[in-house]
Order: C-alpha cells, then sequence, then structure tokens
C-alpha cells in the first residue's frame, strides 16, 4: 500500500450552470501522470463527474498535501474562486495551487488573491510534480522553476521552466476519472471523447494567447504513440470518437502521415474530429495524403477562417489571405470532412469609435459574404461568429489597453 498523501485537484465549470459540461478534466490528467506513477492518491473533482462537486472537493481535501485548481480566462475564475475560499475557510493551512491558462498569463495578478497560495506557470507536469514533492517532504519551493508563491507576506517569482518534450511524460491517465460517465455526443457519434495530442502553435494570431503562453512552441506526441494511446482508450472505455483539443494539430505533416498510417494498420474502428489546421496547410496537402487522412477515419477539422475581409486578416496577423479561404474551399468542395470555420468580429481598431464601428461593420458584410459562399460550396461546413474578447497575454489585449480598456484589478 502507498504511504503516497493525496492530491486533490479541481476542474472549475467553464461557463454558467445553464450549459453542461463536457469531456475529460485534461489539464488535471496531465499534471497528474508523474504523480500517479508514483503513487500519490489523485482526486479529481469536475463538474460533470459529480453532482455535489463542492462537497466531493471538501471531501477529498481531507488529509491531502494540496488542492490544485486548473483555470482558463472567464467564467472558471468565478467558480475557482467560490470553492478555493470555501477550502481555505475549512483548511487554512492547506496550499491552494492555481494553474491554467490564466495563472500562466496573468501571475501577479492570481498569486495576490487571498485565496491562492502557489501560482503554476506554464507547462504544469514537471512543474506540479515538485512542486507536490516539496510540499509532501516539507522542503521550501525557492528553487522549484515556473512558480510564484507567498512567503511570510512576501511574494515570490521564480524563474521561468524551459518547455519540456511531453513524449517524456506518461499518457494522460484517464483511469484517475469515470471515462464512461463523460462520453459525450458530438455530430457524429454519442460516446466521444476529448484528447490533445500537443501544445502550443508556431503562429501569431493578435487575438490569441498561445504565443504568450508558450512563446510560440510547439510540443507534441509522436504519431504512433497517438495511434497506441487511441487504441488503449477504444478497447478501455468504448470510445469510437476522438475530439482534439489541439490547438494547431497539422504543423508536423509527417507526424500527422505517421498517425494516419498506424490507425489504418491497426484496423481501428475510431473516428477523429475538430483537429485545428490553418487555411494555407489545409491548402497545400495533396490528393494521397488528404485520401490518407479521409481513410484513417477523419471527419472533422477546425479552421479559423476569421474574416472575409483582408484588412482584418492583416491586423490579426493571420498571415494568409480571403482568396486563399476560398480556393481552399473550392478544392474540397466534394468533401466528406466536415469544415467547422471560426470568424471573429469586433476588432480593437481604434480609439475613434466612430471609425471603430464603421470598420467592424465593413468586416462583418465581407465576412457574412464570405460565409454565404463557403456554404453553397458545401452544406456541410459551419462557421461559428465570435465577437473580439480581449484575452489577456494576447497581442490585441496590449491594443485594447492602449484605446482605452481598463484592465481588472484582482482576481475576483
Amino acid at each position: 500500500m502507498s504511504t503516497k498523501p493525496d492530491v486533490a485537484l479541481y476542474f472549475p465549470r467553464p461557463y454558467s450552470a445553464h450549459r453542461p459540461v463536457q469531456g475529460a478534466p485534461l489539464p488535471l490528467l496531465a499534471i497528474s501522470s508523474l504523480l500517479d506513477k508514483e503513487g500519490y492518491g489523485i482526486k479529481v473533482v469536475s463538474n460533470n463527474l459529480h453532482e455535489r462537486p463542492l462537497e466531493k472537493v471538501l471531501e477529498h481535501c481531507q488529509g491531502a498535501v494540496c488542492l490544485g485548481i486548473s483555470s482558463m480566462t472567464g467564467y472558471q475564475i468565478v467558480d475557482a474562486l467560490q470553492v478555493a475560499e470555501t477550502v481555505k475557510e475549512k483548511y487554512p493551512e492547506l496550499p491552494v495551487i492555481w494553474g491554467g491558462r490564466h495563472p500562466t498569463l496573468e501571475p501577479e495578478g492570481t498569486i495576490n488573491s487571498p485565496y491562492v497560495d502557489v501560482v503554476v506557470r506554464g507547462q504544469g507536469e514537471r512543474t506540479f510534480t515538485e512542486l507536490v514533492h516539496a510540499l509532501t517532504d516539507g522542503k521550501p519551493l525557492d528553487n522549484i522553476a515556473g512558480i510564484s508563491y507567498k512567503l511570510d507576506g512576501e511574494i515570490f517569482h521564480n524563474p521561468e521552466r524551459p518547455p519540456e518534450d511531453i513524449n517524456n511524460f506518461p499518457a494522460m491517465p484517464y483511469h484517475l476519472i469515470d471515462v464512461k460517465k463523460i462520453l459525450y455526443s458530438n455530430a457524429f457519434s454519442t460516446r466521444a471523447l476529448n484528447y490533445v495530442s500537443g501544445y502550443g502553435c508556431p503562429w501569431r494570431c493578435g487575438f490569441c494567447s498561445e504565443q504568450t503562453a508558450w512563446h510560440r512552441h510547439w510540443l507534441a506526441i509522436k504519431g504512433d504513440r497517438m495511434a497506441e494511446e487511441i487504441d488503449r482508450l477504444s478497447k478501455d472505455y468504448g470510445v469510437d470518437t476522438i475530439v482534439f483539443y489541439d490547438s494547431n494539430f497539422f504543423v508536423d505533416m509527417e507526424r500527422v502521415r505517421i498517425f494516419c498510417e498506424e490507425i489504418i494498420r491497426r484496423k481501428l474502428k475510431i473516428q477523429w474530429c475538430d483537429a485545428d489546421i490553418r487555411i494555407p496547410r489545409l491548402l497545400k496537402i495533396e490528393k494521397d495524403m488528404w485520401d490518407l487522412i479521409e481513410a484513417s477515419g477523419c471527419k472533422g477539422m477546425f479552421i479559423g477562417i476569421e474574416s472575409g475581409y483582408q484588412p482584418s486578416l492583416d491586423f490579426i496577423q493571420k498571415d494568409m489571405k480571403v482568396e486563399q479561404t476560398i480556393a481552399t474551399f473550392e478544392k474540397y468542395q466534394h468533401s466528406n470532412v466536415k469544415f467547422s470555420c471560426t470568424v471573429v468580429g469586433g476588432l480593437p481598431w481604434d480609439a475613434d469609435q466612430k471609425k471603430t464601428d464603421e470598420l467592424i461593420e465593413t468586416d462583418l458584410d465581407h465576412t457574412i459574404d464570405l460565409a454565404d459562399r463557403l456554404v453553397k460550396l458545401n452544406k456541410r461546413n459551419r462557421l461559428v461568429f465570435w465577437l473580439f474578447a480581449p484575452y489577456p497575454g494576447s497581442p490585441l489585449y496590449k491594443r485594447s489597453l492602449d484605446i482605452g480598456l481598463v484592465p481588472p484589478d484582482s482576481l475576483e
């Protein structure tokens, strides 16, 4: 029997209560992979795994070495603060650790909260493991790269931790959760599961925080290992559709080729979808490669076309042309792969509100015209319209501050 203590982990609700939570809490599984191998008792709580998640968190915090919380910017902060405050009231000495996208991008604002003791910045697998070791052994935290922490009322920011090859880490420990409880329905299946095969993105889209969080690094699982892990998920849990959560799946086409060939070689009855791809990459795929992708079970791709107005694409540094989008959809107009495309409107053009309003309207007109054209080429194509949000860590967040956005003064 292991003598290692428990580690309590909570994945906050990503949106308000009217919308159901789907999928596995991948950030928590990622930071658990090494600790699980070492024999720590990992207790994962999320809203789609437990009917009363707060009660379950409080139960697991009893005797735990820490509570870890992963949070994106947005609604997750609301839920995370409520849980962290309740935990602090009942277990005031228990270290509460925050990680994930928001603490990485806003470590100062996060660590200043009375409900945060330590912030894990950036890639968390190695950092969180070392942190749990230190807390277990009662050792100081000053030599752990990639964290910010409080000590005697003072805040310390340790040096950054360089990105590490994720092939060094074990597979996501899905066995820590009741996978069958969180399989969900999408356009292709009733037994879909989310999966991530890579972190980061080498591109520089102005609305996106990937370039700040990962410094334009891209880290990915090897193609043959990816197929092996998906094979295991299919056999262990009856998963028949993998939904990719990568920010950019198709950075390395040789990796994609190996993955597809391995899926076919193993005769896996698996579908995969929502793999993120850029228009310039999709336009250049040759027929033999496309045939391989389809034969391996690809049913859908996720594409950021962003706008039908070239000045908007230039403004957000998308590094592509509207004409490329049109040419791409003409090339694949008879494909069976469903293209789910995102566009973003309401950009922070100028401090002059009238000028901004005019540009937003022009952008929208061009984008609706493009959307109409793309759907007519293939009725399977879908477009999702997003309103620009000034996301911390993105270049357009700084732009928004420059033209008048007042930033939040606290985590709350």
